[in-house]
């Protein structure tokens, strides 16, 4: 949970990890993981694309498919990444996603 200091409304948002660090067992999970810790509640849409693009070309090279949580971050359909729309798209609709807004000034509640 975070809250907008716009409005001081309280929102549900992804997972954003506290602090960067992570125990990997194999240099592939480590870069992969790596992407995925940069996805940050207060990502503007651009900035979230290319977060995801990094995350979901990572993710495919050395899994070998698509991450199992992406509808976890993709916020609406302008932040998907050009490259893998389609797929993602597929994704989203088989786990019933929900589009949902950016907050506009995030704050982290513990």
């Amino acid at each position: 949970m975070i809250r907008d200091r716009a409005d001081d409304s309280i929102v549900p948002s992804e997972p954003a990890p506290p602090h960067l660090t992570y125990a990997a067992e194999s240099i592939n999970e480590c870069l992969v993981m790596a992407s995925k810790m940069c996805i940050r509640p207060n990502d503007t849409p651009r900035g979230r694309m290319v977060k995801l693009s990094n995350y979901v070309d990572l993710h495919l090279k050395y899994y070998g498919d698509l991450p199992a949580d992406i509808d976890l971050f993709v916020r609406n359909e302008r932040e998907i990444p050009y490259k893998h729309k389609d797929d993602i798209l597929e994704i989203l609709r088989k786990k019933n996603w929900k589009p949902r807004e950016p907050v506009k000034e995030p704050t982290i509640i513990r």
